[in-house]
This record gives C-alpha cells, sequence and structure tokens, in this order.
C-alpha cells in the first residue's frame, strides 16, 4: 500500500474546508438569528404594515450584528489546545443552541410578556431571557465544532 502525502496541498485542501465550514455556520446562525428574531417580534410587535417593512430590517442588522458579535467572542476557543478540547465535545454547542431557543421560547409565552397600554395601543414585550437566548444561540451555531477530515493521496 502507498501513498503520496503532500503538507502543502493537505494544508490547503483543509484550510479551503475550514473556510467554507465556517461561513455556512456564520450563513446558519445568521438565518437562526433572523428567524427567531422575527418570532418574538410577531408574538409582540405588530403596527400594520410598518412591521412588515421595518421588521425584517432590523432583524438582519441585529442578527448580523450578533454573528459578528458571536466570532468575537469566540476566539478564544481558536487557541490550540482549547480548540482540541472544545472539539472533542461538539455536545456543549448543540446544548447552548437548545437551551438558548428554549429560553427565547420561554420568554415568549403568556406568563413571561408583560402587557401595557398607551392611549388606544396595546403593547406587550417579551420576558428578560429573550435577548441571553438569542445570543446563546447565535454564539453556539456560530462556534460550533467543525472537524475536517485530511485527504491523503
Amino acid at each position: 500500500m502507498s501513498f503520496q502525502f503532500t503538507p502543502i496541498e493537505n494544508y490547503e485542501q483543509r484550510t479551503k474546508k475550514v473556510r467554507n465550514s465556517f461561513a455556512i455556520r456564520c450563513t446558519v446562525a445568521w438565518g437562526a438569528g433572523w428567524g427567531v428574531y422575527m418570532l418574538t417580534m410577531a408574538a409582540t410587535v405588530y403596527d400594520g404594515l410598518l412591521s412588515f417593512i421595518g421588521q425584517p430590517i432590523c432583524a438582519a442588522f441585529w442578527s448580523g450584528t450578533f454573528v459578528v458579535a458571536g466570532v468575537i467572542l469566540g476566539l478564544p476557543l481558536r487557541v490550540s489546545y482549547v480548540r482540541t478540547a472544545w472539539n472533542k465535545r461538539p455536545w456543549i454547542a448543540v446544548l447552548l443552541a437548545i437551551t438558548g431557543l428554549a429560553l427565547v421560547l420561554y420568554s415568549i409565552t403568556p406568563e413571561q410578556m408583560t402587557e401595557y397600554t398607551e392611549g388606544p395601543k396595546r403593547f406587550r414585550e417579551a420576558g428578560c431571557t429573550c435577548l441571553p437566548g438569542y445570543v446563546l444561540l447565535i454564539f453556539a451555531i456560530v462556534n460550533l465544532p467543525w472537524r475536517t477530515r485530511c485527504v491523503c493521496q
């Protein structure tokens, strides 16, 4: 059995896979953040046509902002010995994502919503666990451990 191992080509293939997976994770995190934001806004705020125009734009902006924040906060996970431990335990990131989604869903239950009126309008506000859950969900998806296998020829 013989195979040729070329470290330079292998390194280039591996870094390309890592870059592609990082872009996929950021895109998925942005989409999940946009969806969760729209879900909570549908449960709390409706101002007619203005909500259909403004809320998706706000959702896109805040999801992008928190994806960038998740990348920055996840930089310590890129240190070699921390990365090794993080990659060996992908269940931690999955647990963080599930916990974040559960916190968001819990915050929009009727018991956690706060209602108040201002003139003829009625407003509802999500519970205090919504924002931490939103941030936790995006952080977990962006920093999800991703293993790449070496392709040796």
